[in-house]
């Protein structure tokens, strides 16, 4: 079975709440979260980092490539125009995923949960510098076995 993990940090919510009220930015959050729900597999969890930014943990998958068309899914899904009470405000993000296959001889320690979520982090940070000129979202996909990111 699969294990992936993945980060999404939305763009522009400091710019939204500085420029509209934490109201507006609250009501952004409210809609992804919403959207991301409405996206996920029985099988995922998803959570509120902080901030502005969620995890999707995506289990039950064959291969890693499964995770990674998931999490495009996930991606596209809330890379839209979100309502608020003020109206649609579009959404970008930036997206880091790590994805294995783990058997039931694998260790599954927290070393390896640590490894994850440094690995996404670091693969999230990378699409975020992707975006900060395009104005789309992005996702960068991070290798375990080498600890890198492409």
């Amino acid at each position: 079975a699969g294990v992936g993990v993945l980060l999404i940090n939305l763009n522009g919510t400091k710019f939204l709440n500085e420029s509209f009220g934490h109201k507006i930015g609250d009501d952004l959050l409210k809609a992804v979260a919403a959207k991301l729900t409405s996206l996920k597999r029985s099988t995922d969890v998803i959570g509120r980092l902080g901030g502005d930014e969620f995890a999707v943990i995506m289990t039950n998958f064959l291969l890693p490539g499964h995770a990674l068309t998931q999490a495009r899914k996930i991606l596209d899904g809330i890379s839209v125009p979100m309502a608020t009470r003020d109206g649609e405000h579009p959404v970008t993000a930036a997206a880091g995923l790590v994805a294995e296959t783990i058997s039931r001889k694998s260790s599954t320690t927290p070393d390896l949960v640590d490894r994850m979520m440094q690995l996404a982090g670091r693969a999230m940070f990378e699409a975020k510098q992707r975006t900060r000129m395009r104005g789309m979202s992005e996702l960068v996909m991070g290798r375990l076995g080498q600890d890198s990111v492409h």
